[in-house]
Parts: C-alpha cells; sequence; structure tokens
C-alpha cells in the first residue's frame, strides 16, 4: 500500500488490516500515485520494539501522555508503540517502526503531522479553515475549532441545488502556484454539532453507524477517556457523488465568535489580520510542531540541536508563505453567534 501526496511518499510494509483500512479511506485518492519525489516515508508494522533500558519516561502534550527518550531515538504513545529517530524527520527519508497494535488514531496523527511538516518544506502553505468552490468562485473559512467551519461547509454540498466543488476540510494546502490542493479525508461533524451530527447519522449507512458506536463506546467506556468521537468515516462512501477540485481561492472568510451579535460580515485590519495569523491560521502548523518543541525542552542532549534548527527554520517558511497566500486573497471577518444561522451567513458571503 503506497500513497503520494503531493510530492510526499509513503510506504506501508506489513500493515494490519484495520491500519489498511482506515489508511485506504483517508487517502483511497492518492492511493498507488506514482510520481518522482525525494521525500519518503516508511512505516513498517512489528510484533514488538526494543526499547534501551537506559531510556528516560517523558511527559509531553504531545504526541501521547508518555513517551521514551534515548540518545537520539523517542518512542511515542502509552506503552511507547511507534519508534522513529529525531534527526530523521529532518531528512528527505523518515523511518517509522510501529507495533502491529497501534491504533489508527495515534499512526494516523503522527503521519499527517510529519506529511504537514514536509509540505511545508516544500514551498506548500498549511491553514486551518474549509474550502469550497461555487459559482466558479472559491471560499475558505478560517476560525477557532468549534465555531462552525465543517458545519457551514456541510451545509453547502447537502443543500445547494447549483454546483458545488470541495476542496478541503480543517486542513487547507496551498501549493507554490497558490493554487488550493484537496485533502480529502472525512469531514469533522463532532457531537457538539447536535443537529447536523444526528441529520449525518441518520443518513449514513448501516455499516457506518455500526462503526460509530463502535468507536464511541471503545473510546468513552473500555478505555475510560471520555471525549468526542468526530464521524469521518461516513464521507468515504460520497466521494463519487462529489465534485472535487483544486483552485486559487478568491475570498477567505475568518468567523469570530461573539455573543448576542446577529451574523454580519465587516472588514478587518491588517494589524487584526497580523493578530490571527500567528494566533489561529497557522493552528495546523502548532498542532504539528508544538509537541515536539514541548519534548525538546525536556531533552538534555545535543543530538537534538539540529532537529531544534529545523523546526524554528519550518516555522519561519510557514509565516512567509502565509502572508503571501493572504495578499492574493480578498480577507473579510464575519462575525457569528453561539446559534447561528447558516442562511444568515450565506446572505453575507454573496453580498
Amino acid at each position: 500500500m503506497n500513497f503520494n501526496i503531493y510530492g510526499v511518499n509513503f510506504y506501508f510494509k506489513s500493515a494490519p488490516p484495520h491500519i489498511a483500512q482506515l489508511f485506504h479511506n483517508e487517502w483511497n485518492l492518492f492511493l498507488n500515485e506514482t510520481k518522482n519525489s525525494d521525500v519518503s516515508i516508511y512505516i513498517k508494522f512489528l510484533d514488538s520494539i526494543h526499547i534501551d533500558s537506559s531510556a528516560k519516561l517523558l511527559q509531553s502534550s504531545y504526541p501521547g501522555e508518555f513517551l521514551a527518550y534515548h540518545n537520539g531515538n523517542i518512542y511515542l504513545f502509552k506503552d511507547q508503540k511507534v519508534h522513529l529517530k529525531l534527526d530523521e524527520i529532518c531528512k528527505k527519508s523518515i523511518n517509522v517502526n510501529c507495533k502491529k497494535d497501534v491504533s489508527e488514531d495515534e499512526l494516523f496523527s503522527l503521519l499527517e503531522r510529519l506529511l504537514l511538516i514536509k509540505l511545508i518544506e516544500n514551498g506548500h502553505t498549511i491553514n486551518h479553515a474549509s474550502c469550497f468552490k461555487i459559482r466558479e468562485k472559491a471560499y475558505a473559512f478560517s476560525s477557532l475549532s468549534g465555531v462552525g467551519k465543517s458545519k457551514l461547509l456541510m451545509h453547502y454540498l447537502k443543500t445547494r441545488e447549483e454546483r458545488v466543488e470541495f476542496i478541503s476540510d480543517d486542513i487547507l494546502i496551498v501549493d507554490k502556484n497558490l493554487v488550493a490542493l484537496p485533502y480529502p479525508r472525512g469531514i469533522n461533524i463532532k457531537e457538539y454539532d447536535e443537529d447536523l451530527f444526528y441529520k449525518t447519522l441518520i443518513r449514513s449507512s448501516l455499516k457506518d453507524i455500526g462503526r460509530y458506536f463502535f468507536h464511541f463506546f471503545k473510546r468513552k467506556i473500555l478505555s475510560k477517556k471520555g471525549g468526542i468521537y468526530s464521524i469521518r468515516a461516513f464521507m468515504h462512501k460520497l466521494w463519487n457523488d462529489i465534485d472535487i477540485s483544486r483552485s486559487k481561492i478568491n475570498f477567505l472568510f475568518i468567523l469570530e465568535k461573539r455573543e448576542n451579535t446577529p451574523v454580519k460580515k465587516v472588514s478587518i485590519s491588517k494589524k487584526e489580520l497580523g493578530y490571527f495569523l500567528k494566533s489561529n491560521i497557522e493552528l495546523e502548523l502548532y498542532g504539528s510542531l508544538r509537541g515536539y518543541f514541548d519534548l525538546l525542552q525536556l531533552i538534555d542532549d545535543f543530538h537534538v540541536d539540529n532537529f531544534n534548527k529545523y523546526l524554528h527554520a519550518i516555522r519561519k517558511q510557514q509565516f512567509e508563505n502565509n502572508e503571501r497566500f493572504c495578499a492574493s486573497v480578498k480577507i473579510s471577518k464575519i462575525l457569528v453567534d453561539n446559534d447561528f444561522d447558516l442562511r444568515s451567513i450565506e446572505k453575507q458571503i454573496f453580498s
């Protein structure tokens, strides 16, 4: 099972069935793509992973509650199910060793972050936004998590009679030519989007409904952790029915939640935009790198110095790329209440 996502190769060796099925669903449009690339990530699945007895057990915010470190090697997640070398992340070839009982969420989270880092290194811009194209214009929506990007995207895909082309949800990739590239993973509809969540669940197949409840009980009861499970799988069966597009973006709308405020579109100053760029539009980048920066603060080892410099270079490049992207689009801010009306936002967008 091989994928090439915009110049980043992924090679899975001996992947367990549940892992193979997950990545086949999530990245099916990139399956067996044959593009020349000098960036490759090799994922090998093993029955066990040997950890040196002198490895130091650490706590960090990412990528799990516990990880272990020894001489440039990190072992991630509870029970240290994933092994990789810090200095390899800086290189064009990365080896990831996994125990066969690694969970889908753990592995997907790690590989997606490695992908984003390498895309930035190759000159792409990563934004925390949803995006679609309608009437030959492309619209992107960025906000804090939970404000309604995905809810708005699903509204357009499900309700409009005219043609709507899907580009991405949650992660927006913009290439060197400022073209937004589709990243077709399932749209994130969570339980706190209560109305849309249940409507979506009802319309899903029995197989997808069964999968949802399996993960719901597994995560909330067996793991005793609680937490939100987002429906991602339900979109996979619909990819053939949805127009997936790539396009230059014409408009970027920043959704800002304000209580007791009617939905309205307002201009945004350069100062506000600068603050937003630093605090939110780079959210996907910070989510990718923050845990590694936290990790480096816990390690007193000369092996990590080059890796630290690499992360700072990636962060600087991402900010420069984002400034260039924002200069190419028309940006407005839309104020929304806690219980905003989708039709009201629609009027503001096309006004």
